[in-house]
């Protein structure tokens, strides 16, 4: 309520699971979040996280959570290796359905591409990412630029680049002028365990963190996804998520552990 410069934990009744991604559905101000362990691996809050309605799922690691925001569509990824990979929800993630004959990927991170019907996944295996052209239902796997651990996923709309970061490799940034259907190497972002990666579109910018890396900047920045700038001073702290908050908060936020 102060505009993200404090925070205040929630006494709830949430299931102590390690819950690992969630998303906002406007309208009906209902969260989703997902989990990697647990009883109940989703759930969901309609009172701005004061309370918690499990939901019970298969049993793999749900680490990513994206939605359609013209179907209303949940889509949720797994970094297991056997059991559901892909999971999808048509009712706010009220229930959900376990899709079968999705490519054996480890998913960290799945987006959504504003204006269509298709979603992408960054994998952790394989040098691969997976591309959904039907609103979730059915997937394939596309070559990565590098054979790296692809941690995160970004978008820029007035651009129409797609970014994504890795934490192996060489160079561990990948940039998308199709919508995620090849992909390009940034010969950049080597030795740094990049976690995760954000959109501003008020700034028209990329924001990448990461987990400490010994003199090295922990967040870079990028304009057009092509070229990265770190910045100085950034290091130090395992930051594992950054967020860009609408106007009136015009924010960029990262946490760390």
């Amino acid at each position: 309520d102060d505009s993200c410069i404090s925070f205040s934990a929630l006494t709830n009744n949430i299931e102590r699971n390690r819950w690992i991604d969630i998303v906002f559905i406007p309208g009906i101000n209902r969260h989703v979040a997902v989990a990697l362990d647990g009883t109940n691996r989703a759930a969901y809050s309609d009172d701005d996280g004061a309370t918690w309605t499990a939901v019970l799922v298969t049993l793999d690691e749900w680490v990513a959570i994206a939605r359609n925001a013209t179907t209303g569509t949940l889509v949720a990824g797994a970094q297991t290796t056997t059991g559901t990979h892909v999971m999808r929800s048509t009712d706010n993630g009220a229930t959900w359905t376990g899709l079968t004959s999705i490519p054996a990927n480890q998913i960290r991170d799945i987006i959504h591409i504003p204006g269509t019907d298709r979603f992408v996944a960054a994998c952790l295996t394989g040098g691969k990412m997976l591309v959904s052209t039907d609103d979730g239902l059915t997937w394939s796997a596309v070559s990565a630029a590098a054979a790296n651990a692809w941690t995160c996923l970004a978008y820029s709309v007035s651009r129409a680049t797609l970014v994504s970061l890795a934490n192996t490799g060489t160079n561990r940034i990948q940039y998308s002028l199709d919508q995620g259907d090849t992909w390009i190497i940034v010969v950049a972002g080597g030795g740094v365990n990049w976690r995760n990666v954000c959109n501003d579109p008020t700034l028209d910018l990329f924001v990448g963190v990461a987990e400490f890396a010994a003199a090295a900047s922990c967040v870079i920045t990028s304009t057009t996804g092509l070229v990265w700038t770190s910045i100085t001073g950034a290091s130090g702290s395992r930051w594992q998520h950054v967020a860009s908050l609408p106007a009136p908060i015009s924010k960029i936020l990262a946490v760390a552990v």
